[in-house]
């Protein structure tokens, strides 16, 4: 999913890192895409929060910004 720079496609940022996509896709795709597990893991996009079950049909648009929070377990 990801594009050379001088291709046409659309940019997106997961947690402030810049990602190059060639079209128009979904933040469960995205996360997929870039190894991020579906437990103990919210997502907020443009600042919203995005419930777990709207993940597939939110669709991603060119410069909105993702911050992905994992829980971790530990004592």
């Amino acid at each position: 999913m990801l594009f050379i720079d001088n291709m046409p496609g659309m940019k997106v940022y997961l947690n402030d890192q810049e990602v190059h996509l060639e079209s128009q896709t979904s933040v469960e795709l995205l996360l997929k895409d870039n190894g991020v597990r579906n437990g103990g893991t919210a997502i907020a996009l443009n600042g919203e929060v995005v419930p777990k079950s709207n993940w597939s049909e939110t669709t991603l648009n060119d410069g909105d910004k993702l911050v992905v929070i994992t829980a971790t377990a530990g004592g």
